[in-house]
């Protein structure tokens, strides 16, 4: 593999020629995303993948912890 172009939304968000191939999603809105890519091999030959789905959920969890005879108050 030459190089990796990904787009999400019809946008290119990176171009990675250095395995192991990503991109950066910390900059992608909260909410549903598609993310589709093309494989170069060195000598200029493409293969497209995808679309995937994905959600960018940045809300944190939660949690509440209950022990036996203690009051929990929200």
């Amino acid at each position: 593999v030459g190089k990796v172009v990904f787009t999400v939304d019809d946008a290119v968000v990176s171009e990675d020629d250095t395995p192991p191939f990503t991109f950066d999603a910390s900059g992608l809105s909260e909410g549903e995303h598609r993310i589709s890519w093309v494989v170069y091999d060195k000598a200029g030959n493409s293969n497209n993948g995808g679309p995937a789905g994905f959600v960018v959920d940045r809300t944190p969890p939660v949690a509440e912890v209950n022990t036996p005879g203690t009051l929990v108050a929200n």
